[in-house]
């Protein structure tokens, strides 16, 4: 008779290669070093006719902001969606758009490079669960370990009770990981006011999405961003109130002018035009209203970097 025995060991070394797996990558050039550093991550999972499979994933900024939120179709058919714990129901592939593993996993690509600390909780989970390969992370269930010792974990639900005093995942339908999060990643500071205790500031709501790029009009009347997630620009125009602090409203939303992400935004001194351009070879001048006034070819394989002179005559573009 022969028995075969299994051992647990410290590491385990599959001789199976997954091809579904993606590694984070080198942040490109355009990209300042001092953005996009710090995010948290967490995923929903649902059993399917393979084990557990994510279904859902939330990616949000410092400030808890939520900057990506997609529904992902899992390989193989649902068998349970574990709403209990994953918060998930079969309404939520029915009313909300919902990507492949592939696609999701091509978007978070964009934002997340190798130096970019991923924050979580049982963050190897959601990694593995996600296929993705990044080694710069925060796991709060090693970074506060259980007083059993390893291979014991705390919940993340005692450490917020303990730690924040603060409640959460007190229902029945799962939770969600964005719950309470607010939009607001856009601050305005008043210079004169920075020597001050009381500093006057304005925090601007941006819907689901955040501002790679904030450019000031000319006369400081208004501000234009550049949204991430919809690849766009937004006008906002500043008015200050009878107290002295600012109020800050909508004005212009521009259409998608172009499909990979924007490197350079400016504004001219004269204020009769905005300038973007892609890492692409496309540049855009647009008119304050968003319309296209012209657009260029940079001619170049790659762009990193555009500007427009100071004059406000010329615009510039460097890239290999």
């Amino acid at each position: 008779m022969i028995r075969f025995a299994t051992f647990m060991n410290a590491w385990h070394m599959s001789w199976r290669v997954d091809e579904l797996f993606v590694e984070t990558e080198e942040r490109p050039m355009y990209y300042e070093s001092t953005t996009n550093l710090i995010f948290a991550l967490d995923c929903e999972m649902s059993y399917t006719a393979a084990g557990l499979e994510v279904v859902k994933v939330a990616v949000l900024n410092c400030e808890g902001v939520p900057i990506y939120v997609e529904y992902i179709r899992p390989l193989n058919p649902i068998v349970d969606y574990n709403t209990r714990f994953s918060g998930i129901v079969a309404e939520d592939f029915i009313n909300n758009s919902s990507k492949t593993l592939k696609e999701v996993q091509k978007d978070l690509k964009k934002f997340i490079f190798k130096d970019t600390v991923l924050i979580g909780h049982g963050l190897e989970n959601d990694l593995k669960g996600l296929k993705i390969i990044h080694k710069t992370v925060v796991d709060t269930a090693f970074t506060f370990p259980h007083h059993s010792g390893f291979p014991f974990k705390q919940s993340l639900k005692y450490l917020v009770q303990s730690m924040l005093g603060q409640s959460i995942q007190g229902g029945t339908t799962g939770h969600d990981p964005c719950e309470d999060a607010r939009n607001r990643t856009v601050f305005i500071w008043d210079t004169k006011e920075l020597v001050n205790k009381d500093r006057k500031s304005l925090r601007v709501n941006i819907d689901f999405d955040y501002a790679t790029h904030v450019k000031w009009s000319p006369d400081c009347k208004a501000f234009v961003i550049h949204k991430f997630n919809e690849n766009c620009l937004e006008v906002y125009k500043v008015d200050k109130k009878k107290d002295g602090w600012l109020t800050a409203s909508k004005a212009v939303t521009f259409p998608k002018g172009h499909e990979t992400d924007v490197i350079g935004m400016g504004i001219a001194s004269n204020g009769k035009f905005i300038m973007t351009c892609s890492n692409k070879t496309d540049m855009i001048i647009w008119d304050l209203k968003g319309e296209k006034l012209v657009k260029l070819d940079t001619f170049l394989m790659s762009t990193f970097c555009a500007k427009i002179s100071p004059c406000g005559r010329f615009v510039v573009a460097s890239g290999k």
